[in-house]
């Protein structure tokens, strides 16, 4: 029933645990301020940025001779900090629409600046290389036609070029208008003029359309990029932004303030539920210690009356035997069972220490809980809530709550492995038999097989041979016990050998009124000092932890108790053959 109880509280313990980590994870009013800190910067170095890329459009525009590349230097911080607005903490569900709906229109607003000013620079890059070459064409042109004798064409095309920098100076559409006709008159003559005048005229020509084209869409791009000024939109949208931070704020100190009480509960719930379940779990361990010391004493006190009975020639012989045995059998069972107890009791300690540190934080929180009903200022209920705060932090920085699901794993551990050692002193010194019928020899393999298969390593290769067999009479489940410890013995085998891959055999055939079952492993096969020591109770070659040494004590007294017999075969270095007799007996009815 202890047991039961501590499984349960373990149970709660991993719960309370669960939503413990949960609720500290709320608690980051920090890097909420952060949050908040880094999208008011974000604003406004946008802000910035969209003033000064506007003002070097406008020096890029006015001054002579200069290129691109300052305007498409800020082209990726604006980019990236747009970005980052886009899809950062203000396009949270949480935020009202007031201010999402501010932030699309001031995103929208830099995304139309980008394209402006895209077109800017193709406009200006046409233009600016028209500017530079128009002056050259026209008087390579008119020297052409004075060489010629052209004085009329000559003039003509030093008055066109002459309008197009007026135009250029004070653009106005009536003048693109005419000087656009006038350029198109002039190109469909064109093959009208000696040869040697077509092409530098075509240049001059074509020259002359672009700065008349794409001076007033470069005026209206530049006007474009000047009226686009993000900053009182900016500004519209800090100060939204501050306003539902300062209420989110009030609002997050009050769920805090609630939160910090939870989590004290649940974290003294937490320590004290571990303390029991660890105080349970830790008596039904002294409790079954005890129990095993007077079932030794018991079974020491039959040996010495059986002793005191045989002849005198036995008696020396029989008592050292079985003294030998009964010292083998607690030196064994008190190394298997103090090495858990030692787990209960270091973790209890540590538990102990846990609730003592949670003591220290439930009396600072009662501290901080009257501050709050004394007093109003907030800097004050601030200070107290960050020390408070820190307790909590202090707390998960030592990692007992990490590691508390650890300590109960470790714990269960223990307990497992007591339960483990019961088991097997129950079933080698058990007298009554299970319940005895006919059962099927496949059957039971196959049982066995499935119980052991997490001892199995994954490479080894599982043959078996079982066609055609009697029924037996006798206990399946003691038979499904003989066979699960040799399966898992062959399986130790085969893995402590350390081949990549290892196989093993079960077979059984009838034989002369008998079933003969054989299980093989290619394990690392057994010595002949060991094999004359092998079925004594309580030896074993596994490490400390790994077996009792009661496996195949059991395996020989349930065959024994059916009437059959057990051998081995075994070669060192090829592998371990562990053989069983039983007798095969008629099912009623049968001739």
């Amino acid at each position: 029933m202890k047991k039961i109880a501590g499984v349960l509280l373990l149970l709660a313990v991993i719960a309370f645990g669960a939503m413990l980590g949960l609720n500290l994870e709320k608690l980051r009013p920090q890097q909420e301020q952060d949050a908040y800190a880094e999208n008011i910067e974000d604003i406004r170095n946008l802000q910035a940025l969209d003033a000064s890329w506007s003002l070097a459009t406008l020096q890029t525009y006015t001054t002579p001779n200069s290129d691109f590349d300052q305007v498409a230097s800020f082209l990726p911080q604006v980019r990236e900090l747009r970005n980052r607005l886009a899809t950062g903490d203000l396009s949270a569900d949480e935020v009202p629409d007031a201010i999402k709906n501010k932030l699309n229109r001031f995103l929208l607003l830099i995304e139309s600046k980008e394209e402006s000013i895209e077109q800017f620079k193709s406009n200006f890059a046409v233009v600016r290389n028209s500017i530079k070459y128009l002056p050259l064409a026209s008087q390579t042109l008119t020297a052409r036609l004075r060489q010629l004798g052209d004085q009329e064409q000559a003039q003509r095309i030093t008055a066109i070029f002459d309008r197009t920098n007026a135009f250029l100076q004070n653009p106005d559409e009536g003048t693109q208008m005419r000087l656009l006709m006038e350029l198109s008159k002039m190109n469909e003559d064109l093959m009208s003029f000696p040869e040697e005048i077509v092409n530098p005229l075509g240049n001059f020509i074509s020259h002359a359309r672009v700065l008349v084209e794409r001076k007033i869409q470069l005026n209206s791009s530049i006007n474009d990029v000047a009226a686009q000024n993000a900053r009182k939109v900016g500004d519209e949208l800090i100060s939204l932004y501050k306003s539902y931070h300062e209420k989110a704020r009030e609002q997050a100190l009050a769920r805090h303030l609630e939160t910090y009480q939870l989590v004290l509960v649940w974290a003294t719930l937490l320590v004290i539920a571990g303390l029991i379940s660890a105080f349970l779990l830790w008596l039904a361990a002294r409790q079954f210690d005890a129990k095993l010391e007077k079932r030794v004493a018991e079974r020491t006190e039959e040996i010495e009356q059986a002793a005191a009975k045989a002849s005198d020639s036995l008696v020396g012989k029989n008592l050292d035997s079985s003294l030998a045995g009964m010292g083998n059998m607690a030196a064994t069972v008190a190394h298997e069972i103090n090495t858990p107890l030692g787990y209960l009791d270091s973790n209890l300690q540590v538990l102990h220490s846990g609730m003592e540190k949670m003591q220290l934080l439930m009396n600072e929180f009662v501290t901080l809980k009257k501050d709050l009903r004394e007093t109003e200022d907030a800097g004050q209920i601030n200070a107290r809530l960050e020390n408070f705060g820190a307790l909590v932090q202090n707390i998960k920085d030592e990692a007992m709550l990490d590691e508390l699901p650890e300590i109960i794993d470790d714990m269960q551990e223990g307990v497992q492995q007591i339960q483990h050692v019961t088991n097997d002193l129950r079933d080698f010194t058990r007298k009554d038999r299970s319940p005895q019928d006919w059962f099927d020899i496949e059957q039971c393999v196959t049982s066995a097989l499935k119980m052991a298969q997490k001892e199995i390593p994954p490479e080894t290769k599982i043959i078996t041979s079982l066609k055609n067999l009697p029924k037996v009479y006798g206990s399946p489940a003691e038979i499904n016990q003989v066979l699960m410890n040799l399966i898992t013995n062959a399986a130790h085998a085969v893995e402590a050998a350390g081949r990549d891959k290892g196989s093993i055999t079960i077979k059984a055939v009838e034989q002369k009124g008998h079933i003969l079952v054989s299980v093989m492993d290619t394990g690392q096969g057994i010595d002949e000092k060991t094999r004359s020591k092998i079925f004594e109770p309580f030896f074993t070659t596994k490490d400390v932890g790994k077996g009792t040494g009661l496996g195949l004590a059991i395996v020989r007294r349930i065959i024994t108790a059916h009437g059959g017999k057990v051998f081995i075969k075994s070669i060192v270095g090829k592998g371990t053959n562990f053989i069983f007799t039983l007798p095969v007996k008629r099912q009623p009815g049968e001739e």
